[in-house]
C-alpha cells in the first residue's frame, strides 16, 4: 500500500476523513455553482425514454389528468372490444 491509502485509513479511524470529505465536496459545488455548471437534478433532466417521461409528467396535476384520461380511453376499449366479440356489432354499442 502507497503512504497515501495509509494516511487516509489512519484518518478514516480518528474520524478526521469525514469533514475532510465533505468539505472538499462543499468546495465542488460552489465552484461549479461560481462556472454556471450546477448539477441538474433528477427532474430537471432530459427524459431518457417514453416511460420516463410519462412518470414524469405524472407529477404534475395536468399530466395525471392526461394520465387518467389516457387510462379511462383504454379500458373503454377493451370493453368495447370485449362486448363486440360476444355479442356482435350493433349490440356492442347499445
Amino acid at each position: 500500500m502507497t503512504a497515501s491509502y495509509i494516511e487516509a485509513a489512519r484518518k478514516q479511524k480518528a474520524g478526521e476523513a469525514t469533514a475532510e470529505g465533505s468539505e472538499k465536496k462543499k468546495n465542488r459545488k460552489e465552484t461549479r455553482a461560481r462556472q454556471g455548471q450546477e448539477t441538474m437534478t433528477k427532474a430537471q433532466q432530459a427524459p431518457i425514454n417514453k416511460e420516463e417521461k410519462k412518470s414524469r409528467e405524472n407529477r404534475t396535476i395536468e399530466g395525471a389528468r392526461a394520465h387518467v384520461a389516457r387510462l379511462t380511453a383504454k379500458r373503454k376499449a377493451e370493453r368495447e372490444r370485449i362486448l363486440e366479440q360476444e355479442y356482435g356489432g350493433a349490440e356492442a354499442r347499445l
